[in-house]
């Protein structure tokens, strides 16, 4: 019986071998090719450092590109102050002719309208005052536009532009003044309205004459005095000492530009100026 077992056992171990050897074959063939299907693996090394030296040539590029931006915005803002420079240049000329033709068109007007300035002057005439009036109207008119300029340019037009306004009040004052006096009433409230706004007028235009003198000198086109005549009492600043065209001068120490007399007017007769 023990041997029948034997016999029988080893029939099945044929069976079992018969039937399982194909597939342990499979198996470890399968396994063998994975094996070698695995070897390549190493190349991904490759790969990855191919991708790193990528990533670096990237980077280098970017920062290339970054550096040409720079550049381009550098050069754009440099021509940018160009223009600037070119168009403030062409306005600061533009206006040094504008104040000369106006300061000459209106110094007849502050001469003879200051005369009135003094004590005891009488009223002018109505037909002196509407032609100083109308002079001052037509000065305005010869003003450019200069459209976008640096401050300086502005300080010297805002102060011409408002001297002039305060001349037309100036003449609108005096006109009223020789109107009164005309038809024998008392000019002295207008007159002394006018006679101030007219000091007010020639302080506000030697601001910007000064100014224009600075911006003058400091652009290497050398002293430019552009001064409206005094006005007794006005307090204006007057021309310094230097020749015109000149770019330096020898008062150091002195305080380049004067002031006009102070002294208020206190002479308030009826029908003469303050």
């Amino acid at each position: 019986m023990v041997a029948g077992l034997a016999g029988g056992g080893l029939a099945v171990g044929l069976v079992v071998g018969l039937l399982l050897g194909p597939a342990l074959g499979g198996a470890l063939g399968a396994g063998a090719d994975g094996a070698a299907g695995a070897a390549p693996v190493p190349a991904s090394t490759g790969t990855a450092e191919s991708g790193s030296a990528s990533t670096d040539g990237a980077g280098t590029d970017g920062a290339e590109g970054g550096d040409d931006l720079a550049a381009r915005v550098e050069a754009r803002a440099a021509e940018l102050r160009e223009e600037s420079a070119a168009r403030d240049a062409e306005a600061f000329a533009v206006l040094v002719d504008d104040v000369q033709v106006v300061a000459e068109a209106v110094t007849p007007v502050v001469e003879a309208a200051g005369a009135h300035a003094e004590p005891g002057a009488p009223a002018p005439t109505p037909a002196e005052a509407r032609e100083w009036g109308a002079a001052v109207e037509a000065a305005g008119a010869e003003l450019s536009d200069l459209g976008s300029a640096g401050t300086d340019v502005n300080l010297v037009r805002t102060s011409v532009e408002a001297s002039l306004q305060q001349l037309t009040t100036a003449t609108d004052a005096l006109a009223q003044a020789a109107d009164r006096a005309a038809a024998g009433e008392d000019p002295a409230g207008p007159l002394r309205t006018g006679v101030g706004t007219l000091r007010a007028a020639v302080l506000t235009w030697s601001v910007g004459a000064t100014q224009l003198d600075a911006v003058s000198v400091e652009r290497g086109l050398g002293h430019l005095h552009v001064y409206l005549p005094g006005v007794a009492g006005s307090g204006a600043i007057t021309a310094d000492e230097a020749e015109e065209g000149e770019l330096a001068h020898d008062h150091a120490g002195d305080d380049a530009h004067d002031h006009e007399g102070d002294d208020a007017h206190d002479d308030h007769d009826e029908g003469t100026a303050p």
